[in-house]
């Protein structure tokens, strides 16, 4: 899922979750509900792309967690009570008026226009998930560089490096044993001494 739709998902689920509160209890400043609703449901969803962005870049939930009780905590406990009511205050301060919706929206596009940091982030461990499971289906070849044949191992070992037989083994390195013909120093063929190059692909 994208960011954008990410942080759009998630804010429209927690604005439903606190519209019965809104609509049906006493959790306003004073203003019309409907109104009420609709500038906190604007807030939270604008507040959600701050949210998402923090979470995806940090890694943590601690950035949203904070977040969450730092704004609890100043528009609450702290700006609220230094409001003073002139008649129309309510209608733009608190969590129910538009000055707070509208300063969440300028934070949401700022967040949102940096969306490719975290979108890469986030797409790198499907990249590379994406090539171990590639790794997966490869299995063991030795390539007799001499004649061309290709031998795949089945299950089994090679020396001491078990294969898994319940599936394809996976890729750990490649390893060359040499650019040119080794000499046999055992004897015993009539080949002039010289014994085959292969390249090696070892799996676990």
């Amino acid at each position: 899922m994208s960011y954008t739709k990410l942080s759009l998902l998630s804010g429209v689920i927690w604005a439903a979750w606190h519209s019965p509160l809104l609509l049906f209890a006493d959790y306003n400043a004073g203003t019309n509900r409907l109104y009420a609703m609709g500038c906190f449901t604007v807030m939270i969803v604008a507040n959600s792309f701050a949210f998402a962005w923090l979470r995806l870049r940090s890694g943590s939930l601690w950035t949203a967690a904070v977040l969450h009780a730092s704004h609890n905590l100043f528009i609450q406990t702290v700006f609220d009570n230094m409001m003073r009511n002139t008649g129309k205050t309510l209608w733009y301060t608190t969590e129910f008026g538009a000055a707070l919706a509208a300063v969440n929206v300028a934070f949401a596009v700022y967040f949102w226009t940096r969306r490719g940091e975290v979108e890469k982030q986030d797409s790198e461990p499907e990249f590379a998930a994406g090539i171990e499971s590639k790794r997966e289906k490869r299995r063991v070849e030795i390539s007799n560089r001499q004649s061309g044949v290709r031998y795949p191992l089945k299950s089994g070992s090679v020396g001491n490096l078990p294969l898994h037989g319940a599936g394809l083994p996976r890729l750990v390195g490649t390893t060359r044993v040499s650019d040119a013909p080794a000499r046999n120093t055992s004897g015993g063929r009539g080949d002039g001494g010289l014994s085959p190059v292969c390249r090696v692909t070892i799996c676990d």
